[in-house]
C-alpha cells in the first residue's frame, strides 16, 4: 500500500509575501483564513489585500458606531447610579491608614501627627475632584446617542492611517515601506505585467 501527501500551499506561501493585515490582534486569523481562500481562488495578492482591508474597515466603523451611539450611552445610564457609593468606599479605604495612626497614637496617649491630617484632607479632596469628573462625563455619555455618523468615519480613517503609519512591509534586508505603498507597488506589478 502506498501513501500520497497532498501539499497545498497558497500564492501568498509560495511568493514570499506577508501580509500585514494577518498580524492585527484579535483578527489576524480571521484575515488569515479569508487571505488564503482569496489566493487560492487567484485573485491578485493586491486585490485580495484590499478587499480584506475593506472588511476591516467597514467592520471598525460598525464597532465604533455601536460603541459610541450604544455602548456608551447605556453605560452612562447604569454606572450613574452607582458612582456616589463607589467613590464612598474607595474614600473608605483610603482613609484607612489615617485611621489606624491616629487610634494607635490617640490609645498611646499622643497626639496624631500633623501629616495624618493632611493625607485625609489630601485623599478627601482627590477623591471628590475625580467624583466631579466623573459626574460630568457620565452626563455627556448618554448624549452620544445623537452623534453624527461622521465621527466613527473619522475615527476609522485615523485608525487606518495610524497603523499605515507604524507598520512596516519588509522589502528587502534592512529595509521596509508602509502597507500602503507595498499595495501600490503590488497593483503596479500587476497591471506592468497584464499590459506586457
Amino acid at each position: 500500500m502506498s501513501s500520497t501527501t497532498t501539499i497545498s500551499m497558497t500564492t501568498s506561501q509560495l511568493t514570499g509575501t506577508v501580509n500585514p493585515l494577518t498580524e492585527l490582534p484579535a483578527v489576524g486569523g480571521v484575515v488569515s483564513v479569508v487571505h488564503s481562500m482569496l489566493t487560492d481562488l487567484g485573485i491578485p495578492l493586491w486585490i485580495a489585500e484590499s478587499i480584506e482591508l475593506a472588511g476591516l474597515l467597514l467592520a471598525t466603523y460598525l464597532l465604533l458606531r455601536q460603541i459610541l451611539s450604544r455602548l456608551l450611552p447605556w453605560l452612562g445610564v447604569v454606572a450613574a447610579p452607582g458612582v456616589d457609593p463607589m467613590f464612598e468606599r474607595l474614600t473608605m479605604v483610603l482613609l484607612m491608614p489615617e485611621y489606624a495612626v491616629t487610634r494607635f497614637l490617640t490609645r498611646a496617649g499622643k497626639a496624631p501627627f500633623a501629616i495624618t491630617y493632611t493625607y485625609g484632607e489630601g485623599v478627601t479632596t482627590v477623591v471628590r475632584a475625580i467624583m466631579s469628573v466623573a459626574h460630568v462625563l457620565l452626563g455627556v455619555l448618554p448624549r452620544l446617542r445623537r452623534i453624527s455618523k461622521a465621527v466613527p468615519i473619522l475615527l476609522t480613517a485615523l485608525l487606518a492611517l495610524a497603523w499605515n503609519s507604524e507598520t512596516c512591509m519588509p522589502t528587502g534586508p534592512g529595509a521596509c515601506v508602509s502597507p500602503a505603498s507595498h499595495w501600490i507597488a503590488e497593483a503596479d506589478k500587476w497591471f506592468t505585467e497584464k499590459s506586457s
